[in-house]
């Protein structure tokens, strides 16, 4: 929280004052940004400075933020226009790094390809030429012919699969003749190794924002449950997150007459809108989690592009393999392949057998493991994060459930159907899974609902009898509270009036 990237959290705060018409308070910007109380603070003051703005003061003492003149650094000087212009330099530069690396990276896949098939055709035409001038009689000649027809044809069709995985990612067109309109190839061919990124990547800044739009609605009052129906956390995970939000958001913890344990954010609640007006419910609660596919690509592309790779790893094993073996490579069979690879290079170099071993053995078969083990590698990762997603998101739904009513909680009644990334079969084991994690964290009484019978196993009711009284309590607590009492009144000083 106290170490930060500045330059995002800046351009984060300038957006969303260029959103609110340039003025807001230090709730406001928290509470539309989801950034910790500490960063927004100290973000503040260097704005100030850099965008010229004016500060006002309301009746209840709450600073009002106020940009008159346009979000636009009206900082000047040398160092600090050398600086916003290296920053420009730096985007632009690892934008294009980027992309030219995605180039590089279908070229050595697609162009080892094709050099590969053009020595098979070299290869094939050399050994149609021998069969030529040393067939005799019509029997032979008859053999080499219809051999060398196959093997033109098998050599025909590889060319042919490296042109439609050149222009695959290019679109079939449509009744009337035109393209639908897809990305380059070298973007799905990067797809294939890295991926296409996290579709929940702003899911954490999502959260936050969410949390802070349901404190002004729940009058700036949380308990852990409440955080678990956002997030789809388990118990002690949100009671962890909420200790964390508590330092971040200027939150205190603390206990009702009852017992009930809450947390207070009153800071969240002192918003230049009017908190009638601005506190608003959100519907996050309902929303599931992505999660991370493999990539974006059509699946017809990617096995295309997984047969070219192994294609190449295969060879490059090859050439690997027999350069290492030389001298002792026999002219006969698939020796005689590599042979004359290694008297083509001779019309290069002098050491045409060390030529073909780095050049067409080690480095394809390097790159093109590395192009396996890279998405290999990442797709663990992600099926681990995929799991842990899919159990949240089930959980989600579990906890609104137990909310909505604590008394009566029937799994057999909780819909965890449609559950990205997972049937309705795993969802449901891990709907009984939920349930019963919770109950055990709850204490929750427990009633058989129905006896197994045959196959089937038995059913179970939950009461969540501490929920609903925790509940009452809070309702209770929520309803004593004034929003006014949080308004930031009128304008009473403003720094740049005249």
């Amino acid at each position: 929280m106290y170490q930060y990237n500045v330059q995002a959290v800046e351009q984060r705060l300038v957006k969303t004052l260029k959103r609110r018409n340039r003025e807001a308070t230090v709730a406001d910007l928290v509470a539309e940004t989801g950034l910790p109380t500490f960063q927004v603070e100290e973000q503040l003051k260097r704005i100030v400075n850099d965008y010229q703005g004016h500060l006002k003061v309301t009746e209840s003492g709450e600073i009002l933020y106020h940009f008159p003149g346009g979000m636009k650094n009206q900082v000047s000087g040398a160092i600090p226009r050398a600086k916003r212009f290296f920053r420009k330099v730096a985007s632009v530069g690892g934008r294009v790094l980027k992309t030219a690396f995605k180039v590089w990276t279908m070229v050595m896949l697609v162009g080892y390809f094709v050099v590969f098939v053009l020595l098979i055709v070299l290869a094939l035409l050399a050994s149609m030429a021998a069969q030529a001038k040393g067939g005799s009689g019509g029997g032979g000649g008859g053999r080499g012919r219809m051999g060398g027809f196959g093997s033109f044809y098998l050599t025909t069709r590889l060319m042919q699969m490296s042109m439609y995985l050149w222009l695959y990612s290019g679109g079939r067109p449509d009744a009337r003749g035109r393209k639908p309109k897809e990305r380059p190839l070298h973007q799905s061919v990067f797809a294939f190794i890295f991926g296409d990124g996290d579709p929940a990547a702003e899911w954490d800044e999502r959260e936050r924002r969410a949390f802070i739009a349901y404190l002004r609605a729940a009058k700036g009052v949380s308990t852990v449950e409440d955080l678990m129906q956002l997030t789809g956390r388990s118990y002690n995970d949100s009671q962890q997150l909420l200790n964390r939000l508590a330092l971040e958001f200027e939150g205190e913890p603390d206990v009702t007459e009852s017992g009930t344990l809450i947390y207070r954010f009153d800071q969240v609640l002192r918003s230049s809108d009017r908190l009638e007006q601005s506190a608003r419910g959100t519907e996050f609660h309902r929303e599931l989690k992505p999660l991370i596919p493999f990539n974006t690509n059509k699946p017809g592309l990617n096995k295309w592009i997984g047969f070219f790779n192994g294609f190449n790893l295969l060879f490059g094993t090859y050439f690997t393999a027999f350069a290492l073996s030389f001298p002792a490579v026999s002219e006969e069979g698939i020796g005689a392949f590599f042979l004359l690879v290694a008297t083509l290079f001779a019309q290069i170099t002098t050491n045409p057998v060390g030529l073909v071993f780095w050049v067409m053995g080690v480095i394809p078969l390097l790159f093109s493991a590395f192009f396996f083990l890279i998405p290999v590698t990442r797709r663990m990762r992600e099926r681990r994060l995929n799991e842990q997603r899919a159990r949240e998101n089930v959980r989600k739904r579990v906890i609104n459930a137990v909310l909505s009513n604590p008394e009566a909680v029937d799994p057999e009644m909780i819909d965890v159907s449609g559950t990205p990334g997972v049937d309705d079969a795993r969802a449901r084991a891990l709907l009984l899974e939920a349930v019963r994690d919770y109950a055990a964290e709850r204490g929750a009484e427990v009633e058989e609902k129905r006896a197994a019978s045959g196959n089937a196993p038995p059913a179970y009711v939950y009461r969540f009898t501490e929920v609903a009284r925790e509940q009452q309590d809070v309702d209770q607590l929520r309803s004593m509270r004034k929003l006014t009492d949080h308004d930031v009144g009128d304008v009473v000083f403003d720094s740049g009036a005249d």
